[in-house]
């Protein structure tokens, strides 16, 4: 008789089935176009005799209940716990969802320096600080930033950022570089399933005790198998999301100008590592290039690659846009001046004095200044 057991999982939610037979003979994964309780269904074979089936789920697994119907052929009745409600997975007006956007490099780490001197750091900064005005500008949406000023974050800890505040979404933002100065135009990695493999051999080997965790997956009392296959799970499951985003955000950037890499790129970059968190590096523009280094220290550009790197974030998440944020914020960067700030976004210089409450019209480098609205 056919050996079968099953588990659920979160983040997204899903069915998983592995099935153990001598004969698959005349097997094919069919899925009615009704909607219901199963979105998505993918099969593949981990051995010969053993069969995985991951069912993508509409619903909250804690809500649902698996019942084999007949101990002699594979028949299951997926259904709705009594006493609970089936709510779609997809967004409602309640949802909230987290961003971290991580401004790449930061404080003695400069990053990459263009030709005449712009430093990476810079821009990464305020780009980060346009794109969390535009999601923090969304009802549905709340950014949070691992760095705010020129400090140096390690590595680990802005996984950690997203990590502790139970990120939907985690963003890094960077300028590329390279010898050649022609080189132009944006790129987005996910994680490699390289990286991924190594990030969880390393973690597996510093986990020892029941109460550990690996992402969102705790380990209590579980055979060591059977946890180890979850985080792969897990960690497969955010590598599809993250490539979702990652091609939400390319096409949009599209829009803006030619794109480096048209594809999703693929990297072992450690802020890419948070294996249950949906992750994307974001290579703006390449400050190597001259011209591109000098687009990219403006403001207005600055803007509107946030504003492009925003909308693919929406269309992930299935959110119209609310674009109202534009120009709320400006970092001071050097040989800025207030005058020159007031007329890059076309309002009043005194009251763009007033309304960040300045006493002089001095201002330093890394200054953040908010942006009155011309309405």
């Amino acid at each position: 008789m056919d050996d079968v057991s099953s588990f659920f999982l979160q983040k997204p939610s899903r069915l998983v089935l592995d099935i153990k037979s001598l004969d698959f003979h005349g097997f094919s994964a069919k899925l009615s176009d009704k909607a219901g309780i199963v979105k998505v269904m993918r099969h593949g074979f981990r051995n010969p005799d053993l069969l995985r089936v991951v069912l993508e789920l509409t619903v909250d697994p804690s809500k649902l209940t698996l019942e084999r119907e007949s101990a002699t052929k594979l028949t299951f009745r997926l259904k709705v716990k009594e006493g609970t409600f089936a709510v779609n997975s997809s967004p409602n007006v309640n949802s909230i969802f987290k961003v971290v956007v991580d401004a790449g490099h930061g404080g003695i780490d400069s990053g990459a320096v263009g030709p005449t001197g712009v430093l990476e750091k810079d821009i990464t900064l305020a780009v980060s600080y346009y794109l969390a005005d535009y999601i923090n500008g969304h009802p549905q949406m709340k950014a949070i930033l691992s760095r705010k000023d020129d400090s140096k974050i390690r590595l680990r800890q802005r996984v950690r950022v997203a990590r502790e505040s139970n990120a939907d979404l985690f963003l890094s933002v960077h300028a590329d570089a390279i010898k050649n100065r022609q080189a132009r135009g944006s790129s987005v990695y996910v994680l490699s399933q390289h990286g991924a493999s190594s990030e969880i051999a390393r973690m597996l080997a510093n986990k020892s005790n029941e109460s550990d965790f690996i992402g969102s997956i705790k380990r209590e009392k579980k055979d060591e198998n059977l946890w180890e296959t979850l985080v792969d799970l897990s960690q497969r499951a955010t590598i599809d999301e993250s490539i979702k985003v990652a091609d939400s955000i390319i096409k949009q950037l599209s829009n803006y100008g030619p794109v480096h890499q048209p594809f999703v790129q693929y990297a072992g970059f450690m802020v890419l590592k948070a294996l249950d968190i949906p992750s994307v590096l974001i290579e703006t523009a390449f400050i190597s290039n001259p011209i591109e280094e000098k687009r990219l220290s403006e403001p207005r550009t600055q803007i509107k690659i946030a504003s492009w790197i925003y909308r693919g974030v929406c269309d992930y998440f299935g959110l119209k846009y609310f674009l109202n944020s534009e120009g709320r914020t400006h970092i001071v960067i050097i040989g800025d001046t207030l005058s020159e700030i007031a007329h890059q976004f076309d309002v009043d210089l005194e009251e763009l004095i007033q309304f960040n409450e300045l006493k002089s019209d001095i201002i330093q480098k890394g200054d953040l200044l908010k942006i009155p609205n011309k309405n």
